[in-house]
């Protein structure tokens, strides 16, 4: 009889710890209050279930040049970090994202649910592995190899993000076990990756050599003028060949896109902080033959039920077939076709000299600092 006590003294006295654990019993009790949906909180823990201090928290992560962005939040001593829910990782329309946490030499990320808690959700820290290596074939038949700029993004959950920026041809994060997947891109082409970190490796070496972009890159050509467009909606003319001194970015997108409905008040954003600086943008739209009206009032509902009542602050040209092709599902103007468009969202920057500069197929959460080094600005 006495040792069935025990046995169950021991097992009451260990759901009291797990129990402990997680209410925070050892960290004072002190979990935040309740939230007000726009606050998520994390319990940052180490692989034996103790509170951690000190533990960085980031959204999107990002290595410019050996140089890393801000934490979100640092955890206090009873393993608590409080981040604000709008700023953590990709949301892609449906809520949620991603929480990247390191601390000396461990990792860990946290699945941000789309509907904050009123308790923390908790990440538990594992030993990292260090992720490196160099990256071949950088400026192969490149004519801008002055601006050329690797980027290494690794995939968590499905999303991108980490992010390694350099000109050099190297890239290294720190990664907690599993199955991830990395994309390089740079001036010359682009290449992904899949792979396994197994529990307890301390190091991966994936060296990686850029593949020829399925279509050809304009980066180092001179910009093509604004000819045979459809429409204007706000804003004047600019000519692209001699932007008198600005620089220019094209927007290619379609009211039918939601990716491009999504990423575009990221481009608003950018255009609002530098246009005092010679930035100009432009929003190129296509694949629907449509008038200035009927685009105009798709704007209207986009503004209401996708941008918070935000209106686009930057012109509109309106890109048409010259002869509408029956049955065609997306058509393409004279300029997305001069310029080579093969997807959407697609950026084109154009330089001070009318050359150019860069084509981003999709969005770049580091492409401000690129443009902020465009713009003799100092980087973030």
């Amino acid at each position: 009889m006495g040792n069935i006590f025990q046995s169950y003294c021991r097992f009451a006295i260990l759901l009291l710890i797990v129990s402990s654990l997680h209410s925070g019993v050892f960290a004072d009790n002190k979990v935040p209050g309740k939230l007000d949906g726009k606050k998520i909180s994390l319990f940052i823990i180490n692989s034996k279930g103790r509170p951690v201090k000190g533990a960085k928290v980031y959204g999107h992560f990002l290595i410019r040049d050996e140089n890393e962005t801000p934490p979100l939040a640092v955890s206090d001593k009873n393993g608590y970090a409080l981040l604000e829910k709008d700023k953590t990782m990709n949301k892609y329309g449906y809520g949620g994202g991603i929480a990247y946490v390191r601390y000396k030499k461990t990792a860990g990320i946290a699945l941000v649910g789309s509907k904050p808690k009123n308790f923390p959700q908790s990440v538990r820290l594992k030993p990292a592995c260090r992720l490196f290596g160099k990256i071949t074939n950088l400026h192969s038949n490149n004519k801008n190899k002055k601006n050329c700029r690797t980027k290494v993004c690794i995939g968590l959950f499905g999303k991108e993000s980490l992010l390694y920026s350099s000109k050099e041809n190297f890239y290294e994060f720190f990664l907690p076990e599993g199955n991830h997947w990395l994309k390089a891109y740079g001036c010359s082409g682009e290449n992904n990756k899949y792979f396994t970190i197994k529990p307890g490796q301390k190091k991966l070496e994936i060296n990686i050599n850029l593949k020829p972009n399925e279509f050809k890159s304009i980066v180092g050509e001179n910009a093509t003028d604004l000819t045979g467009m459809k429409g204007w909606i706000g804003g004047q003319e600019i000519q692209l060949k001699s932007p008198k001194g600005k620089i220019v970015l094209l927007d290619f997108w379609g009211h039918w896109c939601g990716r491009c409905i999504r990423e575009m008040p990221k481009t608003m954003d950018l255009y609002g902080r530098y246009k005092k600086y010679g930035f100009e943008a432009l929003a190129i739209h296509e694949g629907d033959n449509i008038s200035g009206d009927q685009l105009q009032i798709k704007l209207n509902e986009i503004s209401k039920n996708r941008w918070n009542d935000r209106v686009l602050n930057f012109p509109v040209i309106i890109d048409i077939e010259d002869k509408p092709s029956e049955g065609k599902k997306r058509p393409m103007g004279p300029l997305g076709k001069k310029y080579r468009v093969k997807r959407f969202p697609y950026q084109v920057l154009i330089g001070r000299d009318g050359k150019i500069i860069k084509d981003v197929p999709h969005w770049d959460w580091d492409f401000e600092n690129d443009l902020r080094e465009l713009l003799d600005l100092p980087l973030f």
